[in-house]
């Protein structure tokens, strides 16, 4: 049993959703990624893994980022959770799952970029179709 509560947000027209569900291994940002203040909303999810990743006893855990689109300034609170997660994982073995649709060689290419700057496993993945 899980100490934690599931963090979810549900998606909006310019936010993204938020699965966060300890109990399943689910660690999910998914659709568009440009509020109007990033940072106020990604504050509350930052928070959240980094008390998670900080204190739990899961050896393996896989962030799965499922992102259609997403602005700057989104890019910045993404690098800054991760990198929060890169500093507080421990011996934890931390998985980054980027999904991308394939005709979408810029959010690849994103994705790769965050992978070259973290010392975090990250696996690339076409998203499938819907």
């Amino acid at each position: 049993m899980s100490a934690f509560e599931k963090f979810i947000l549900e998606p909006t027209d310019d936010k993204p959703g938020i699965n966060f569900d300890p109990e399943n291994d689910i660690f999910e940002i998914y659709k568009r990624s440009f509020p109007e203040d990033a940072i106020f909303f990604y504050d509350p999810v930052i928070e959240w893994m980094n008390n998670f990743i900080s204190t739990t006893e899961k050896s393996t855990i896989i962030i799965s980022i499922k992102l259609d689109y997403y602005n700057t300034s989104t890019s910045k609170q993404l690098s800054r959770l991760l990198k929060d997660v890169e500093t507080r994982k421990g011996n934890k073995e931390v998985q980054v799952f980027w999904y991308y649709d394939i005709d979408d060689e810029e959010m690849l290419e994103s994705g790769k970029k965050f992978a070259a700057l973290l010392y975090l496993d990250f696996r690339f993945f076409e998203k499938e179709e819907n």
